[in-house]
């Protein structure tokens, strides 16, 4: 039989291991809580920092699109002083007689003053003249190069819808001579005959005339409140119109030979 000093000794060890162990389990989960919650705060800083770079990035993506369409506005600006230029120089000339800028039509109040309105000498514009060549402006490192078209040159849209019928019947006559020589491609499928551009050509008529439109477009100053006749607005307002597509609108290149579209000769 043991003596009570040993039974108490036994049992105050009994009680520090128990504590111990207790001690322990609550360290290692208070570990587990700490490594749970600072994986939450780096997945947290993670987020902002990649937020942020995003933000930062898209910011600096905007402000040099911005920059550039601004460097592109200004090229643009250049050159078209340029091809303006070119085109009163010519005229001008053309008004004085003639030189070394070429011949030419002379602009609305551009020719000098005191100048022969009879004179028919150099009274034409042709392909000779400076403006017939693209104008090229280097600006920084841009380099732009401006197209001038004389649209005179090109059937006209309007002349199907002339208040003389006979003129309008004449004129989609040519406009489906037009058409189908445009796309004379023998043996292909895309080639069109004679039926499929006088259909694209009473499409077109029927359009001008407002026949096939589901919706009001708004008309130009130049037109009377009265008339029944909208003028498009833009060449590219004929893919609207059926039987007209890209491929037919535009220039194209087949088995190596170019081929205008209807962009190219006609205008409105």
């Amino acid at each position: 039989m043991r003596a009570p000093s040993e039974r108490f000794v036994y049992s105050t060890s009994s009680m520090s291991r128990t504590q111990e162990t207790r001690s322990a389990r609550r360290r290692r989960s208070q570990r587990g809580v700490a490594l749970l919650l600072t994986l939450f705060i780096v997945l947290i800083v993670a987020a902002m920092v990649m937020q942020l770079a995003v933000a930062t990035s898209s910011d600096y993506a905007v402000s040099s699109n911005e920059a550039s369409m601004a460097r592109l506005d200004g090229a643009v600006d250049v050159a078209l002083v340029e091809a303006r230029k070119a085109l009163i120089e010519d005229a001008q000339s053309s008004a004085g007689g003639g030189g070394p800028m070429g011949s030419g039509a002379s602009l609305a109040g551009s020719g000098p003053p005191g100048g022969d309105p009879n004179s028919k000498k150099d009274d034409a514009d042709s392909l000779n003249d400076s403006w017939a060549h693209d104008q090229e402006t280097t600006v920084g490192d841009l380099q732009v190069r401006v197209h001038v078209e004389d649209e005179n040159r090109k059937f006209n849209l309007l002349n199907l819808v002339s208040k003389d019928q006979d003129y309008a019947r004449a004129s989609k006559e040519r406009l489906i001579r037009i058409i189908d020589s445009l796309r004379e491609f023998q043996g292909s499928q895309f080639d069109l005959n004679n039926l499929d551009a006088e259909s694209i050509a009473s499409n077109i008529q029927h359009w001008l005339e407002g026949n096939r439109r589901d919706f009001d477009r708004p008309a130009l100053l130049s037109n009377k409140s009265d008339s029944p006749v909208t003028a498009a607005l833009t060449i590219d307002e004929m893919l609207l119109v059926e039987g007209v597509n890209e491929f037919l609108l535009y220039d194209q290149k087949f088995d190596g030979i170019d081929y205008p579209g209807l962009s190219s000769v006609l205008t409105v």
